[in-house]
C-alpha cells in the first residue's frame, strides 16, 4: 500500500498489560574520569520533546537502549522531555542532556515510548558501539507528539547538535574533555521507522 504521508496517524491502543518496569541506567557522576573507570565507555546524547497539545497536557517520552547480549531487557533509559524528574540538564531550554555509562559492546536504540493518554511505542533498530575508555556522541533525538488531542502520532528527528551539546558536557563532566568525545550521530534505518506509530 502506498504511503501517502510520512506521518502516519493511527488510533492508540492501550498497553495496560505490559511487562515489568525496564532496568534503568544512571546519569554519570559529575566527577567521572576515564583514568579511574577505563573499563567503561560513555554514551552522550541530548533529547527534546515537542507536542501540539492544546489543553496544558504534559506528555512524556523515554528512549530505551538495549544490548546485543540481551534483546529482552533494556540496559538503559533516557528521558527526552525536559519536565521529567529522571536525569538532569537545562530543562529551561527544553533540551535534556544525558550521559550514560555502558560496558564495551554493541547496542541499539530499540524504541522511544510516548506517555500521554495511553502508551505509544516506536519500533526502532538503531545500532551503535561503545568502546572502553571512550565517549561517543549519538546526537540530539527530537521526539514530536502530533495530533495530541485526536489520534496521536509521532515523529522522530535525529541531528548533530554537538556545538551546543559540548557546552553541556563541559558543564556536567569536568574530567571529560570535548576532544575526547567521538561523534557518531545515529540515523533512522528507514525514514518511515521514525514516523508512526507503525501498525
Amino acid at each position: 500500500m502506498k504511503i501517502q504521508s510520512l506521518i502516519k496517524v493511527v488510533a492508540v491502543a492501550s498497553l495496560a498489560g505490559c511487562a515489568s518496569t525496564p532496568a534503568t541506567s544512571r546519569n554519570v557522576s559529575p566527577d567521572f574520569s576515564f583514568s579511574e573507570r577505563s573499563d567503561l565507555g560513555l554514551v552522550v546524547l541530548s533529547g527534546r520533546l515537542s507536542n501540539d497539545c492544546k489543553y496544558g497536557e504534559n506528555p512524556r517520552a523515554t528512549l530505551f537502549i538495549y544490548s546485543d547480549f540481551d534483546k529482552l531487557h533494556p540496559v538503559g533509559k533516557v528521558p527526552l522531555d525536559a519536565a521529567s524528574s529522571f536525569g538532569a540538564s537545562a530543562p529551561a531550554s527544553g533540551v535534556r542532556f544525558a550521559t550514560r555509562e555502558l560496558r564495551p559492546g554493541s547496542y541499539e536504540i530499540r524504541e522511544v515510548a510516548f506517555e500521554h493518554v495511553s502508551l505509544i511505542r516506536t519500533h526502532l533498530d538503531i545500532p551503535f558501539r561503545v568502546e572502553a575508555g571512550k565517549a561517543v556522541y549519538l546526537g540530539e533525538i527530537h521526539a514530536s507528539l502530533l495530533n495530541c488531542n485526536g489520534f496521536p502520532a509521532y515523529n522522530l528527528q535525529i541531528s548533530d547538535a554537538w556545538e551546543r551539546d559540548r557546552q553541556f558536557l563541559q558543564d556536567e563532566l569536568k574530567n571529560v574533555r570535548p576532544e575526547e568525545v567521538a561523534k557518531a550521530v545515529v540515523q533512522c534505518p528507514e525514514k518511515v521507522a521514525c514516523t508512526g506509530p507503525m501498525p
